[in-house]
């Protein structure tokens, strides 16, 4: 039995305005005195995070209003929870399958986000980086975040909201050898947050993750305790680069592309994923790699 008439947005609508509630008219009455908040959940997919909401039903037409504004072009995703732990309609029957919509916010008027000049994309740094950025018409303010993942649901830098008044910044991070992202945007006098820039991605190759540790070498090895220092110091070293230059695994492409839409699936044979590195076969299993159907 479907218990969704229609919602606003409609599924994969775009330019979406941030400050939108979203509505959902359901075919038949809720029980409201057992709908929660967890039944509803309102997802930011481009930052992989949850979005805050508050909620009316009256009526059968169930109001949700995220309790800040949506970010502006982000890709959002609403689930209504459906079976035995979901929502019920007022003669006790549940909705038999949880319901999505996806959703796509559009860019503020009257500001635009900054452009990351340095480092630039895909540059490797040897020390820390001195970040810049183009100037911004009406903008009062800048946020700018470092992440070691691109969807950025863990911000390496700031600590916390951080706004920065000019147009370059050298964040004191404690940065390990590896890649980190970055992206920033300009906020209004009144409060009005842009986009964000696009992402920039960059490589720390920190001159201290690189330096041997210190040895001195004895010009002379006269005793067997000297040789097997030399030795330690020696299997240190080499544990330490080896640690250093190791890459953590990553997907390098796909086929289909990440976040294609629209794709015929009646031209879709298989699917191709790429790694930075070889796979342990034995961990390929049903368990670590399926295939999720969305019903709409």
């Amino acid at each position: 039995m479907d218990f969704v008439l229609r919602t606003f947005p409609r599924h994969l609508s775009e330019d979406v305005a941030c400050d939108t509630n979203i509505r959902v008219d359901f075919m038949v009455d809720l029980n409201s005195q057992l709908l929660r908040e967890e039944h509803i959940v309102l997802w930011n997919v481009t930052e992989q995070k949850p979005v805050s909401i508050r909620y009316e039903y009256r009526s059968r037409t169930l109001i949700i209003k995220p309790r800040e504004s949506l970010s502006p072009r982000m890709h959002y995703q609403l689930q209504l929870v459906g079976g035995e732990k979901g929502i019920r309609d007022i003669v006790g029957r549940y909705m038999p399958e949880s319901y999505q919509i996806e959703f796509f916010t559009k860019d503020v008027d009257g500001i635009k986000p900054p452009v990351l000049l340095t480092p630039t994309h895909l540059s490797e740094v040897t020390e820390k980086p001195t970040f810049t950025w183009s100037a911004v018409e009406h903008a009062y303010a800048y946020e700018l975040q470092i992440s070691s993942t691109n969807t950025f649901h863990n911000v390496t830098w700031p600590p916390s909201s951080q706004l920065i008044f000019g147009t370059s910044v050298k964040p004191d991070v404690k940065y390990e050898q590896g890649r980190y992202y970055a992206r920033i945007r300009a906020i209004a006098e009144d409060g009005t947050k842009s986009a964000f820039s696009d992402v920039i991605q960059f490589y720390v190759n920190i001159n201290d993750f690189q330096k041997p540790p210190e040895t001195n070498f004895p010009i002379r090895t006269n005793t067997r305790i000297e040789q097997n220092s030399q030795l330690t110091v020696l299997e240190q070293y080499f544990s330490q680069q080896n640690q250093s230059s190791s890459e953590k695994l990553r997907i390098v492409s796909s086929s289909p592309k990440h976040r294609s839409s629209h794709f015929p699936v009646a031209k879709l044979q298989k699917i191709i994923v790429e790694f930075n590195e070889p796979l342990d076969p034995n961990s390929v299993t049903s368990q670590s790699c399926y295939i999720t159907e969305e019903k709409n």
